[in-house]
């Protein structure tokens, strides 16, 4: 799955045009959307506003949701280590309190885990 088709998933925008300074997109938004659908990170529903004809929403599936963990993660270490001139271009917010977030690993008791004691290779016991 292509970077461009997770930020348009993600974000509510539409994706810039190569005039705006990013890249010129490697195929149509539609077809992303359809990969994202297929891959059952996006569901597509149907919906009307006012006057207006029918149309097709994209919403996040519980699967889609758990990208974000994902993303936020990418995003953070991009933050720390490529940082964008002008600063962040993304906030990874708490939608209730407005309070910022960060990505760590978590262990089963709620604590959090230092980078430097996370393995992420150990093997499966069964």
């Amino acid at each position: 799955m292509s970077n461009d088709a997770m930020r348009s998933a993600m974000s509510s925008t539409k994706p810039s045009s190569p005039a705006s300074g990013t890249a010129r997109l490697t195929y149509p938004l539609s077809q992303r959307l359809a990969t994202l659908t297929e891959a059952g990170i996006l569901e597509k529903r149907p919906y009307r506003e006012a006057t207006s004809r029918a149309r097709f929403g994209y919403y996040l599936t519980e699967a889609g949701q758990e990208v974000k963990i994902i993303v936020g993660a990418l995003q953070q270490w991009g933050d720390a280590h490529r940082p964008h001139p002008d600063g962040p271009l993304a906030r990874r917010v708490n939608t209730r309190t407005g309070r910022p977030l960060r990505v760590a690993f978590v262990d089963d008791r709620g604590e959090e885990t230092a980078l430097a004691n996370a393995d992420i290779g150990a093997p499966v016991v069964s």
